[in-house]
């Protein structure tokens, strides 16, 4: 079971808990907390979502790097986001029990960290271009070589396939990206340590539990 399907599980399974052992109308803004929580308004953007919006190049359009996000406050994550632990704050902050208020404070924190990071998102998709365009005028060569007989419609779409992987491969691999994850990174330390700052004590050592079982770096120490 991938991480977003576990987390959607677990969830549910802590809905239906609150359902049974609450009354209705307690139950029911409980269950409306959570659901709120788990919106894309608690997702924490980072390079993978970058890389996740890489379009492949095919017979009927060129290979793109699009944009994140337009406007920080409206977001939705691609499906090739891998979905790591540490993407969506969804299911700590349902553990942690925010009142609306820290809620509020968390989702304004998360609203900040996309605005900040937005530029740096822009920045690293430049540096990206070249390798699109160069990716852009070997599709053209496949195309050229479908239009004229020279390769079936098979071979074609098996070409364009492997360009559209090698280019995500080198995309992902550009050593001209570093600034910019160091960036990313420096920023999503900055938020985790800001949301950590809106909780109490109690709220405090959860989070810093949850942080200390995650992989990979870019989550911050705990003081």
């Amino acid at each position: 079971m991938n991480h977003r399907a576990a987390l959607l599980a677990l969830v549910m399974l802590a809905l239906a808990l609150g359902a049974c052992s609450q009354g209705g109308e307690t139950a029911s803004s409980q269950g409306a907390s959570h659901s709120s929580l788990l919106s894309e308004d608690f997702a924490v953007v980072d390079a993978d979502d970058a890389f996740a919006n890489i379009e492949d190049a095919t017979l009927d359009q060129e290979m793109a790097m699009n944009p994140v996000f337009s406007d920080p406050e409206w977001f939705r994550r691609h499906y090739r986001h891998p979905g790591h632990a540490s993407c969506h704050l969804g299911f700590v902050l349902i553990q942690l029990g925010l009142d609306d208020d820290q809620r509020l404070a968390v989702r304004a924190a998360v609203m900040m960290h996309r605005r900040q990071i937005r530029a740096i998102l822009e920045q690293m998709r430049a540096a990206n271009a070249s390798l699109i365009e160069a990716a852009n005028v070997e599709r053209a060569e496949i195309i050229a070589a479908y239009s004229t007989g020279d390769i079936t419609r098979e071979e074609a779409e098996r070409q364009l396939y492997e360009l559209s992987v090698r280019t995500r491969e080198a995309i992902r691999n550009n050593p001209d990206n570093e600034p910019f994850l160091q960036a990313l990174c420096d920023s999503r330390i900055a938020l985790f340590e800001e949301i950590r700052s809106i909780l109490n004590n109690e709220q405090r050592a959860a989070w810093d539990a949850w942080l200390a079982g995650l992989p990979g770096r870019c989550l911050g120490a705990s003081p």
